[in-house]
């Protein structure tokens, strides 16, 4: 309940049909992580020679997260507990934004990488690292 009043999300998206439009929910986000990690799940189970590249918006573990979020009555909005799957899975990097902090660290074999850019009123904004670019 207190994720639904404390993110913008709630309020400002919009679902919508045919027949009329609604506020998004947290059931629905809840919904669209699951498909989203069974997406994940299925691609991986794929033949493929190539680095594997995962991209999200949210953290994929809270080892991702800067210490000041880890006690967040909210965190779950933003962080998925993915550390068995990432461990599991032959992952090159896995590349993630939301909480606009530089992270460069690894889960097994797996590089995480974060760079996000962040509001300009923040004090991490001039910490954002333009000259950090890595090649697949």
């Amino acid at each position: 309940l207190e994720i639904s009043f404390r993110l913008n999300d709630y309020r400002h998206i919009k679902l919508t049909n045919k027949i009329d439009s609604e506020n998004l929910k947290v059931k629905d986000t809840n919904y669209f992580n699951k498909i989203s990690k069974e997406f994940l799940v299925e691609e991986l189970k794929k033949e493929f020679n190539g680095k594997i590249v995962v991209i999200t918006h949210h953290l994929p573990s809270l080892n991702c997260a800067n210490p000041k979020w880890r006690n967040s009555t909210i965190l779950s909005a933003f962080v998925n507990y993915m550390d068995d799957f990432i461990l599991n899975n032959k992952i090159d990097y896995w590349i993630f934004g939301h909480q606009h902090e530089f992270v460069k660290m690894n889960i097994g074999n797996t590089i995480m990488l974060s760079n996000p850019l962040g509001y300009s009123r923040e004090p991490n904004f001039k910490l954002f690292k333009s000259d950090k670019l890595f090649e697949i």
